[in-house]
């Protein structure tokens, strides 16, 4: 996953490498902190931000209720940019955050909007009407070979791509990720409303990601194409060659709807770890948002129980580790906004296991979605929420594991709408389920999880 920060309009891509720096944690305080470990009083925090108690799915989570839900759905709709006439989000709350956004946040507020239609928090016509309006903006958009820009300028009442030294990027994953949405959508109207279900059919029908495969079927991170001659000028030489990261929502999706070959999907590696004594599977940095997005589109604990599945429980152990032995007053770490005192932007970085400084709602959100009962994951959720204030507005991006304390109140696109999709986990499967092609995807998940299963023996 990419981040951008703005500076003057433009965007600056960061890549996963970041910037090699390591703040290590402060030191402890005089007196420990009380610690994840005891729940007194969970079920009256929970209640005190409108949480309740409930079975979703193979687990139990922190399931919200209707008015909390509606307040989180509020703030995933005061993300929509003021710059746009097609009611885009922008991507952040920063100085500059609404000035352009992503494909990957356009697909998360579309995947909301049908979640938040099938939950009664927004009527069918206000549903549709919105996922029109980004039908027509995505229609004016500049394409290569159907697919999306990876940034995208929301200036002057117009959308366009961006451009940088006569070049546009155009990124795999992020564009995956919107034609992912829209095969929701299309899925969604195909009987509802044929109009908008075809025009979103014709863009899916456009999308040709052959161009980001090599002759090894490794699917590549982006391709850089000229702005006036519209050729390709390179390909990046790096892949989502990781099964356990994000990118395996995307590749199971064009795999099953035959956009990518098979080969794409099988050549995937899958590495088990041991990691704060617990077998877990090797992902990007050790955060929440590589190790568990794809729990929240697909039951994978369910569909791949001895590899995902396995992952996922190991995770969950592994950061109840962290901040145990840390004395962390919250759990749940992945790309968010850095504390607002070292970057008044809020650039973002990458924090996991090995780096558990910063908490983020959404992170903790996801630990939801493994955990048995309410426990870890949902206090620290609660906290968060708490602390938020007002859950209508986007919730802060930023906390201080160690103090609970909000550090930066910047809020993001893609990580507000991951918080309100998680924590409507039955709701969010059910309007992928629902897609054609998800049956094929649900059967690559179980042909992979005989080939990668947990093995056997210790794990120290």
């Amino acid at each position: 996953m990419t981040d951008a920060r703005r500076r003057g309009g433009l965007g600056v891509e960061i890549m996963r490498a970041g910037n090699g720096c390591h703040r290590a944690l402060a030191p402890a305080p005089s007196s420990p902190a009380p610690g994840l470990a005891s729940h007194r009083g969970l079920l009256a925090a929970l209640a005190a931000v409108g949480l309740v108690i409930g079975a979703a799915g193979a687990g139990a989570q922190a399931l919200f209720s209707p008015e909390t839900a509606a307040d989180l759905y509020r703030g995933v709709t005061r993300l929509r940019s003021p710059e746009s006439p097609y009611e885009f989000p922008g991507d952040n709350t920063g100085r500059w955050g609404m000035t352009y956004t992503k494909p990957t946040n356009l697909a998360m507020d579309l995947i909301s909007t049908l979640v938040a239609e099938r939950s009664g928090l927004e009527p069918a016509a206000a549903a549709r009407r919105h996922i029109g309006r980004l039908v027509d903006g995505l229609e004016a958009l500049e394409t290569h070979a159907g697919i999306f820009p990876e940034f995208v300028r929301l200036e002057d009442g117009r959308v366009r791509a961006e451009r940088q030294a006569g070049t546009i990027v155009y990124s795999a994953l992020d564009s995956a990720w919107l034609h992912f949405a829209l095969s929701l959508a299309e899925a969604r109207y195909k009987h509802d409303d044929a109009p908008l279900a075809s025009r979103v059919r014709a863009m899916l029908d456009l999308a040709d990601y052959s161009i980001f495969v090599d002759a090894s079927f490794s699917f590549k991170h982006n391709v850089v194409v000229d702005a006036t001659s519209r050729r390709r000028r390179s390909r990046s030489p790096s892949g989502y060659d990781n099964a356990n990261s994000e990118a395996r929502v995307t590749i199971l999706y064009l795999v099953a709807t035959g956009r990518l070959s098979p080969a794409a999907w099988e050549r995937v590696w899958f590495r088990w770890r041991s990691k704060e004594r617990e077998r877990v599977a090797e992902g990007w940095r050790w955060n929440a948002f590589a190790e568990l997005t794809g729990n929240v589109f697909f039951d994978e604990l369910t569909l791949a129980p001895r590899s995902f599945g396995a992952s996922h429980r190991g995770y969950l152990a592994a950061a109840r580790r962290v901040t145990d032995r840390a004395g962390l007053e919250l759990i749940g770490w992945g790309p968010s906004a850095t504390p607002a005192n070292e970057d008044p932007e809020g650039y973002s970085d990458a924090y996991g296991l090995d780096r558990p400084e910063v908490a983020t709602p959404y992170a903790a959100a996801l630990l939801t979605t493994v955990e048995q009962t309410p426990a870890t994951a949902a206090r620290s959720l609660t906290q968060m929420l708490r602390s938020a204030g007002n859950l209508s507005a986007p919730v802060p991006d930023a906390y201080d594991s160690r103090t609970g304390e909000v550090v930066n109140r910047r809020a993001r696109s893609l990580n507000q709408n991951l918080l309100f999709l998680a924590l409507n986990l039955a709701q969010t499967r059910a309007v992928v389920a629902r897609a054609p092609w998800y049956d094929r995807a649900a059967a690559l998940l179980r042909t992979f999880d005989r080939r990668h299963a947990l093995p056997s023996g210790p794990s120290r």
